[in-house]
């Protein structure tokens, strides 16, 4: 009789959490999503994205693809392997909506940003030495989206740097 309770105890939670509307999705590439109803793919957690820049010097437009489903980016942290000398090395953040390989444009280019100033590393500043920028608007990016770093090139010395985008699940 215990086996049959705990047998219906278990049945009662299970249909509860269907009943919820998100299932936990496992996918090929080993990675999982929270899938509503309708089909919507949600992250499981929280995503990095590690972009490294050759130079910080030198004027440059670059661009990586977002692998994560619906979300925001709430950091960007960057880290140099050098010396930046003269001027500040400042980085611009957009998000290209909708601009895809399958899907190369037109696009709608969104800055992302904080309301006061783009990513800065400072002249003077040594190696190792971090930054990090938290973007509160145009912060959302989608699976496959372009993320738009933009170099400013004022700088002098090669000094190269890496950057590591926080990308949380978006549960909107």
């Amino acid at each position: 009789m215990r086996k049959i309770l705990m047998g219906l105890f278990i049945l009662l939670l299970s249909s509860t959490w269907a009943t919820a509307g998100m299932n936990l999705r496992q996918n090929d590439d080993g990675s999982t999503d929270w899938v509503d109803a309708s089909g919507n793919a949600f992250n499981v957690g929280t995503g990095y994205l590690t972009v490294r820049i050759s130079d910080v010097s030198t004027a440059a437009s670059e661009m990586v693809v977002v692998p994560f489903a619906n979300g925001k980016v709430t950091r960007i942290d960057s880290v140099i392997n050098g010396q930046v000398t003269g001027s500040n090395a400042t980085f611009n953040f957009y998000t290209a909506s909708g601009l895809t390989s399958a899907n190369p444009g037109p696009a709608t280019t969104n800055e992302i940003s904080n309301g006061s100033a783009p990513l800065t590393i400072a002249a003077e500043d040594a190696t190792g030495t971090t930054d990090s920028f938290t973007p509160t608007t145009q912060n959302a990016v989608g699976q496959g989206w372009p993320i738009h770093i933009r170099i400013n090139g004022e700088s002098t010395n090669a000094v190269s740097a890496t950057l590591v985008f926080t990308i949380e699940p978006d549960g909107d």
